[in-house]
Order: C-alpha cells, then sequence, then structure tokens
C-alpha cells in the first residue's frame, strides 16, 4: 500500500493521529475478504460469493499463512466425529445453537458443529490477537466479521434441505458477532425446515420463505455478500471450513510496540467476538 492510500485511509477512519507514515491497512490476508473497516474502500479480493466459481478451479480453500499445507485438503473421519457428537451437551451454547445442536439428526454432524463450536470459542478467547513485542511493526490479526456495511451473507436452502444440512454453515454466525450479518432464505415447499428452525429460535427476523424468482430478485436488488448452498461432501478441518464464510485480516503500525495504535483500533466492531 502507498504512504498516499494509508494516509486516505487513516483519514477516512477520522484517526488524524495516524497518518501514512505510521500506519497502514492490510485489510485481508486472502481471497474472500472484503475491507475490514466498514467506511474503507473494498480490496481487490472478490467477494464471497465468488469463491464458488473461483474456488473449486483454483483451490480448496483461501490461504492463510502460516498454515500446514496438508491442513487443505485434511478432513475429518465419520468416526471420529460421531465420537464427538454423541451425548453432547450444547447448553453452554447461544440459546439458538443449542437447540439446532440438539436436534440434529446425525451424530457426525453433531461433532461437527461440536468442532466449530471449540474452534470459534478458542479462537475468539482473545480476539484480535497483537503481534510479539520487539519486532519492527506492530500488528493487530484475528477472525473478523463480514463487511459492515449492510450486506447480508444468505443461507439459500431448496425444497430438500435439512437442518442437518444447514447446520454446520449456520453456527459461526449464531456463535458470534457476525448472527446480525446472516440471513435465511427457503423455498416454500420446505415447511419441515422452517418448523425445526423455529423450533430452535430462528424465526421471521432471520428467515424468509421464498420461491427461486423471488430469491433471485432479492439478490438482484441487495447485492449480499455472499451466498451459501449449504451441502458439505465431506468435513473439512474447522478453520479452513470458517476462511469460507467469514473474514480473517489485520492491521498494522510500522513502529514497534505502539500501544496507542493498539488501543485505538483493538475495539473496532469489525473484529468478531462471541455472542
Amino acid at each position: 500500500m502507498t504512504d498516499g492510500v494509508a494516509r486516505q485511509a487513516a483519514t477516512t477512519i477520522d484517526l488524524a493521529t495516524f497518518n501514512g507514515a505510521h500506519v497502514f491497512l492490510l485489510c485481508c490476508l486472502f481471497v474472500g475478504c472484503a475491507a475490514s473497516f466498514p467506511h474503507l474502500p473494498e480490496t481487490k479480493a472478490p467477494p464471497a460469493r465468488s469463491l464458488a466459481l473461483i474456488v473449486p478451479r483454483v483451490r480448496r480453500y483461501p490461504v492463510i499463512v502460516p498454515t500446514p499445507t496438508p491442513a487443505y485438503n485434511s478432513t475429518y473421519s465419520e468416526s471420529y466425529l460421531v465420537q464427538r457428537g454423541q451425548g453432547w451437551k450444547a447448553d453452554a451454547l447461544p440459546a439458538e445453537a443449542a437447540a439446532v445442536a440438539g436436534a440434529l439428526s446425525s451424530d457426525v454432524v453433531r461433532g461437527y458443529v461440536r468442532e466449530l463450536a471449540e474452534y470459534i470459542a478458542d479462537a475468539l478467547a482473545v480476539n484480535p490477537k497483537v503481534s510479539l513485542p520487539g519486532t519492527s511493526r506492530t500488528a493487530l490479526f484475528g477472525l473478523q466479521t463480514t463487511p459492515l456495511n449492510g450486506q447480508f451473507n444468505y443461507i439459500r436452502c431448496g425444497a430438500a434441505t435439512t437442518l442437518d444440512d444447514v447446520a454446520p454453515h449456520l453456527f459461526p454466525f449464531v456463535l458470534s458477532s457476525a448472527w446480525p450479518q446472516l440471513r435465511l432464505s427457503i423455498n416454500p415447499a420446505n415447511p419441515a425446515l422452517v418448523a425445526a428452525l423455529d423450533a430452535a429460535g430462528i424465526g421471521a427476523d432471520i428467515v424468509a420463505c421464498e420461491d427461486d424468482e423471488a430469491f433471485n430478485a432479492r439478490m438482484a436488488a441487495e447485492t449480499p455478500y455472499n451466498v451459501i448452498i449449504p451441502s458439505l461432501d465431506a468435513f473439512p478441518l474447522v478453520g479452513q471450513f470458517c476462511s469460507l464464510l467469514l473474514c480473517v485480516g489485520h492491521i498494522k503500525s510500522t513502529q514497534p510496540d505502539d500501544t496507542s495504535f493498539v488501543q485505538a483500533f483493538s475495539n473496532s466492531p469489525k473484529w468478531l467476538a462471541p455472542r
């Protein structure tokens, strides 16, 4: 990022004490994340909804450095997930998530959403993270919400979509501060899914029943951040899975041990937080 762009970004977020000589922003680390702060212009990365076209032709998941290469081609065995899912009580989770976990028909899926819940709790225990002291720059990094610019993430459910299909895609949102950014669009021919979600406390404020024509018209009018078709043919490592739904990014100061920078940027609502 050039000095001019950095200075413009700092001005945009009204932090006059941080000019282009002290702060530069790298708002996303990988394909699929837009700008990390709601008033900054989007980065050159495509919207998350483009990943459905890009990822199968290029790679399975956005690459986050440093992570082990084998993780991108690893999956959980169903026997392991069954072991994790059987008898799991999700009472400590937000009410909607606990109800969804209890209503699942598959122990495999229940084990997977348990892995998701534990990963998100661990990742958000301290978020953002701060770079180690004594380095040449100061950085904040971690999981983020999708852009806070009014765009929603839609889970589009067909006539045969089940709660077990939806749950893995639902959990990263329902467990975090990204929950207000999620909507579910359900084919009217699937009243069973509407009823299951309503029983879990996920009702009309989140769920819309609409046919394909109405949904496509909504998408053309709203330009959502992401459209998620809830289907998994395997169960990837949860960190890789979440990278398709949420943003990961960092912001840096060019100064070492910059405590004023950390204080100014740590409380941004863009950093993902537990519900």
